[in-house]
């Protein structure tokens, strides 16, 4: 049973950890969609980081839940039934 757990944490946290990078990249705080225009003198949309717009915290939480699921998959052994 706990190698179908880890499998399962492995599965949901990996999904997890996957969608709140492409959030974080294909957001305004990454993407600057109005760039700084030297010649009218207008300040344009600045890049963020993961700590200004808050995507830290769940990145490091689903990367912990990876990591703790691929240690429980892999260390685990399912007893031998005949």
């Amino acid at each position: 049973m706990a190698k179908v757990l880890g499998a399962i944490m492995m599965m949901v946290s990996g999904f997890a950890t996957l969608i709140c990078v492409y959030l974080y990249w294909n957001s305004t705080a990454h993407l600057p969609y109005h760039p700084i225009d030297e010649e009218s003198n207008q300040i344009g949309a600045s890049k963020m980081s993961l700590v200004d717009t808050g995507m830290l915290l769940p990145i490091i939480v689903a990367l912990f839940f990876l990591i703790a699921g691929m240690v429980i998959f892999y260390s685990h052994k399912e007893p031998e039934t005949k």
